[in-house]
């Protein structure tokens, strides 16, 4: 038998589905927030969304210094291919 499609439910701020997860063997629940039927990551969100001036008031350093690395890395790849397209005058 297959997996049976998973039940959606609805509150006042949406649709969820329940996902359970297992603690130290106790069995737990969260809520997973659906978005046009399908599940909804706050972190991805987050991460491809938000602005670095929110990110800095909301604490969130750690994505900060994801982008700041991923900027250096196609900075240096770029200088590498010797795409120097800048004029410095």
């Amino acid at each position: 038998m297959g997996k049976r499609p998973q039940k959606i439910h609805r509150d006042e701020e949406g649709e969820f589905r329940w996902e359970t997860y297992f603690v130290r063997g106790k069995q737990k629940r969260r809520k997973i927030r659906m978005l046009d039927g399908k599940d909804f990551d706050y972190d991805e969100f987050i991460r491809a969304n938000a602005d670095d001036i929110w990110l800095k008031q909301q604490g969130e350093y750690e994505i900060l210094h994801e982008r700041q690395m991923e900027g250096n890395r196609l900075e240096k790849k770029g200088a590498e291919n010797g795409d120097d397209n800048e004029n410095p005058f």
